[in-house]
Formats: structure tokens, C-alpha cells, sequence
């Protein structure tokens, strides 16, 4: 633990037996007689990138005109109407270098912006990714540069679609040009690397989760630490560290669920991950609010399933497998289920931001200083477009006159250039041969808004 005499650091953590547990913004992180924004205290700019395949029917999604009243959002995007400024739609963007009828280039390049090599036997070339270019910007401020997550284990074929390499389907992020960041679908060692421990209280003995928590062997450290901070600093370590244990006994509890269910196990969801889709959702998400709210990252990339899953959304009221209602074609039934599907994943992801939108921050929330692109690398899947993707920007400081927001390119843009564009407003570079294309101010601006409101 580390302390000084007049204020705490901001990478204050917590140390037991294997056990690091940084803590969220404390009021004595914050130098006496210092405004919060002039100091290393000051609640960080964080970016997210949520992933969700084969594209949406672009007729239920796009919006109309420009500034969105609440109640004239497309059926797919009502779940943001919570999220009222802080919500832009971009339409008419594209995925440069997709190859024509790839799922698999559609998930490799939502984040490189670079065609992908069809065969296995070939070398993987693609691009470092946004988040990879962000995290390495942020990494010497933090614990772990990046984090990774997906829902499904990693498809194990060699090659899938015409070809190409299963590689480009199981990650969504490239540290180098031929070097994925291995996403982690398992809520027992997402948790066990964020906050240390051997991971022995997810460990099956016998026919039961052996339990105990992390934090037993921080109670003496959390002791000295309160004995230092004011009641409100404790109040807020509190409830931080009893939201990481909430977390913990969750993903407990459906470690037993599984156990209990071992014919429950399918070939997309991890062994021991929960049993309901959603549910294991909502954990990866959970997993996301307590690293960003203690500074463990900055930077988190998810992908929702992988392209061509044939996962079934019985919880979206849905029947068949989510690639096969993609490809509609003039199937009215088909079409309104993809729609359902459509807004179930949005659903999911407004929760939680909703939930970051509730959580104190400095002198905001969570969400003010949190930058999330949801979107996909396929358009409309009945075609396999690239051409006019379903892409929206969520976070930043509330402003409740800019509304929702749609922005209709009348040229198409690459969703390269918006990339670059978040990443401008942040005072990140990546790379002449994208910023030489021009960057998307309003875009720029979202950030640069933040940083002076």
C-alpha cells in the first residue's frame, strides 16, 4: 500500500497474499487546495470498443434527420433513449479493403481498417488496432495496457469461409500487424487477472466452487488505509470493495450452476461460463465498470459473439440461430427476428452504460470520461455489405441540448477516419497515411468538449 503523509497517489492499491486491489478516485487522491482538474488525480479519458456481428437491417436502424427527438429513434436504437446526449449515430460509413462477402474480414478489419489474406497457410497481415494504438498511449499510467473480452471460446477450424484463416474471426484486436490480443471469455480469470490471487476460489472441489473471496487477506491493509481517509473516502473504498466481492460471488454462483448442468455445455460458451447468454453479458460488463472505474486499464475491446454464430436468443424471443435469420432474404419472419436481435445486443450494452452513467467520477460519472463505439464490421448481412455499417458512438459529458445525434455522410467514410478521429480529440496520433484522409471534427470535438466542460 502506498501512502504519503498529506495525500494518497492515485495508483494507491490494496496488497494481500497475491491480492493487488487498486481502488477507485478518492477524495485524498486530490492535493489540498488543488482544483481536481490540475492534478494527476483527474479522472482519465477511457475508450471501449463493443463488437456485434453481421451487421443490422439498416431500414430498422437508421434514424431520421439529424437531431433525434426521443421518441422518433428507429425501433433498434429506443435502448439509447436513457442515454439522451450522449448518443451519435454515424451513417454511411464504411470498411475499407473488405473483401466482398467476408465474415471474417468484416471482424478483422472493424478495428485494423486492413483486408485480411485468405488462407491459413499464408501470413496473417493486418494492422495494429485502434485499441492497440490507444493502449499503447496509455500504458505507462496503468496496470494493463488493454483488456480483451469475448463470449465465445475460440473456433479451433483452421480455416472457415472461403478460406480464410478462423484467426480473423476469434479476435477482434492485433497488438502487431500479425500478432492478435487473445480475448478472455471466462469471468473467473478475468476477474483473477484484474485483482491477483491464484484464482483458488473459482476452483471446482469435488463437485462444488471451493469459495472465499480475494479479499480475506486484505483486511488488515484496508484497516491502516481507513484509518487515514476521511468517512467519505471510506464509504466510497466500501462500496467499491463489496461491489468486487458481489462480482466475485456471481461468477461464483454460476461456476455451480454449470457444475450442477454439465450437459448444458454448447461449442460457443466456455466451460464454467454462465448458462444464460445474458448473464454472461452482464459479468463481462460488470468486469468492465470495476477496471475502469480504479484506472486498472483505459482500453477495452468486446466482442459480443463471433461473425457467422449460430448462437439462439430465446431471451430476444428469437428461435433460430442469429446467422441464419441474417441471411432474411424476403422472409418477413426472419427479418423481424435479426431486428429483435438487433436491439437485444444494443439492449445489453445500454444497461450497462447506464450503469456507468450512475457511477461518481471526480466532479462527473464514469460515463463522462468514457468513450464507447459500438458497431459492426458487416452492414447488411443479407448482401454481406460493408458499404453502410451500423456504427454508434456513446459517452461523454451530458449535454442535454445536443440531444441524440445523427450524422449522414453524403460521401462515405471509412471507419478508419473515425478511429482517427476519436483518437485526435484525445491527442493520439495514428499514423499520416489515416489523418492525411482528414478527420471527422464533430467527431475530434466530442473529446475536446470533455476536456474543457
Amino acid at each position: 500500500m502506498i501512502i504519503t503523509k498529506t495525500f494518497l497517489s492515485r495508483r494507491t492499491v490494496l496488497r494481500g497474499i497475491g491480492a493487488t486491489v487498486a481502488l477507485p478516485l478518492l477524495e485524498a487522491m486530490v492535493p489540498p487546495m488543488t482544483a481536481l482538474a490540475r492534478t494527476s488525480a483527474k479522472p482519465p479519458h477511457r475508450l471501449g470498443f463493443v463488437y456485434t456481428p453481421m451487421g443490422a437491417d439498416m431500414t430498422g436502424w437508421t434514424p431520421v434527420g439529424r437531431k433525434v427527438g426521443l421518441g422518433t429513434l428507429s425501433r433498434s436504437l429506443e435502448p439509447l433513449s436513457n442515454l439522451n446526449g450522449q448518443v451519435t449515430v454515424l451513417t454511411n460509413v464504411g470498411l475499407e479493403h473488405a473483401t466482398v462477402g467476408g465474415h471474417a474480414t468484416a471482424n478483422a478489419g472493424f478495428l485494423s481498417g486492413t483486408r485480411s489474406h485468405w488462407t491459413e497457410s499464408g501470413p496473417c497481415c493486418l494492422a495494429k488496432t485502434v485499441d492497440q494504438v490507444a493502449a499503447k498511449a496509455f500504458e505507462p499510467y496503468t496496470r494493463f495496457p488493454s483488456l480483451e473480452l469475448a463470449l465465445d471460446v475460440p473456433n479451433i477450424a483452421k480455416q472457415v469461409e472461403y478460406g480464410s484463416a478462423s484467426k480473423y474471426l476469434n479476435h477482434l484486436s492485433w497488438v502487431t500487424p500479425s500478432i492478435p490480443a487473445v480475448s478472455e471469455a471466462r469471468p473467473e480469470a478475468v476477474f483473477t487477472k484484474l485483482f491477483g490471487g491464484d484464482g483458488h476460489q473459482f476452483q471446482i472441489v469435488g463437485s462444488t466452487v471451493a469459495g472465499g473471496s480475494v479479499l480475506d487477506t486484505l483486511q488488515e491493509p484496508r484497516r491502516r488505509l481507513s484509518r487515514v481517509v476521511g468517512s467519505a473516502d471510506r464509504r466510497t473504498m466500501s462500496l467499491y470493495l463489496d461491489q468486487v466481492r458481489e462480482v466475485e460471488r456471481r461468477i461464483q454462483s454460476e461456476l455451480n450452476k454449470a457444475t450442477e448442468i454439465p450437459s448444458a455445455q454448447d461449442f460457443d460458451r466456455p466451460v464454467g461460463a454462465p448458462l444464460r447468454y445474458s448473464d454472461h453479458v452482464e459479468l463481462l460488463f460488470d468486469l468492465q465498470v470495476l477496471a475502469l472505474r480504479a484506472d486498472i486499464t483505459r482500453v477495452v475491446s468486446f466482442q459480443l459473439a463471433r461473425e457467422m454464430s449460430r448462437r439462439v436468443y430465446v431471451d430476444a424471443g428469437v428461435t433460430e440461430p442469429h446467422h441464419d435469420v441474417s441471411h432474411y432474404a424476403g422472409d418477413s419472419r426472419k427479418r423481424a427476428a435479426f431486428r429483435r436481435i438487433n436491439r437485444y445486443h444494443l439492449q445489453l450494452v445500454a444497461t450497462y452504460l447506464q450503469r456507468l452513467a450512475s457511477v461518481s467520477d471526480g466532479d462527473g460519472t464514469l460515463l463522462d470520461t468514457t468513450t464507447y463505439l459500438y458497431g459492426s464490421g458487416m452492414g447488411d448481412p443479407n448482401h454481406h455489405d460493408h458499404s453502410n455499417l451500423p456504427i454508434v458512438i456513446i459517452g461523454g459529458r451530458r449535454n442535454e441540448s445536443r440531444g441524440i445525434e445523427h450524422y449522414r455522410f453524403e460521401d462515405r467514410v471509412s471507419l478508419s477516419t473515425v478511429h482517427a478521429s476519436l483518437l485526435a480529440g484525445l491527442g493520439i496520433g495514428m499514423g499520416e497515411s489515416l489523418e492525411g484522409k482528414g478527420l471527422i471534427a464533430p467527431i475530434v470535438d466530442l473529446h475536446q468538449q470533455r476536456q474543457n466542460a
